[in-house]
Parts: structure tokens; sequence; C-alpha cells
């Protein structure tokens, strides 16, 4: 099960991406909770803030980082066995990129108050836009290798 998400060689079945799907699922689910948990904790307690909260955002960036990785090798697995190309994949990297990119623009201009126009101002709804724009890729590419059939696969 770990070669499954853990490198993008290769080619990987239907019923193998389902598999790997769903448990990635669950991991993304684990680790939302995670980030809304200390949300919740780092506005209940200002002292985590500074003393704990941290230590734990760097936990989850490499857990997120590690669960767009293992997304990312099922779903160019899944595209190399329906001899599709994976320029979807590849946009759906820059997408997500540019969201969290105008995100942290967005967040330090508010907190700053750097501008009121130009792209800083409008950091926020670029950061709305490519984060759209993700979530429908991730859907398309979910939704390919979950419903497409490979030449001798069984259907």
């Amino acid at each position: 099960m770990r070669e499954l998400i853990r490198t993008s060689e290769g080619t990987i079945t239907r019923a193998e991406f389902r598999t790997g799907a769903k448990m990635l699922a669950l991991l993304s689910v684990i680790v939302g909770g995670l980030l809304v948990s200390i949300r919740w904790l780092s506005h209940e307690m200002e002292w985590m803030t500074v003393a704990v909260a941290p230590f734990f955002g760097v936990v989850v960036v490499f857990a997120v980082c590690s669960l767009v990785y293992f997304w990312y090798c099922i779903f160019a697995k899944r595209m190399r066995a329906l001899e599709r190309s994976a320029i979807m994949i590849r946009v759906w990297l820059g997408a997500l990129f540019l969201a969290i990119a105008f995100s942290l623009m967005d967040y330090q201009n508010k907190t700053l108050a750097l501008a009121d126009t130009g792209i800083l101002a409008y950091s926020g709804f670029f950061a709305l836009v490519f984060s759209f724009l993700c979530l429908i890729l991730f859907a398309l590419l979910l939704w390919t290798g979950w419903t497409g059939a490979a030449t001798g696969e069984n259907v």
C-alpha cells in the first residue's frame, strides 16, 4: 500500500486508485480536522499562538505537503494507465501554488495594511479564484481516475 502513494512511477488499476483515493480522503479529513482544531485552540487561548501553535503549524505544513504529493502520485499513475496527458495534474498543482501564494499575500496585506489598490488589494479575490480552480480540477482528476477504464482493464 505504501508504494501506491509514495512513488509516481508506474500505473495503477481503477480498483487500486479507488483504494488509494479512499485512504487519502480519510487522511485529508484527519489533517483538516487538525487544522480546524489548531485554529480553534489559537483563538480560545491567546498564549497558544506564541507557545504551541507555531509548532503545530510546522507539523501541519509537512502533513499537507505530504498529502499533496500522495494525491499527485496516484493521479499521475492513474492518468498514465489511462494513457492521458498529465497536463491537468500540472495545472492543478500550479493553481494550488498560486492559491496559497495569493492567500499569504492577502493575509500580509490585511495584517500590515500595505495597499488598497493593485494586485495586493485584490489578492484575496485571486486566492478565491485559484482555490475554486483547484477544487474543480481536483474533482475532475478524481472523477477521471474513479470512472475511467484503461485498455484491457475489467469494467
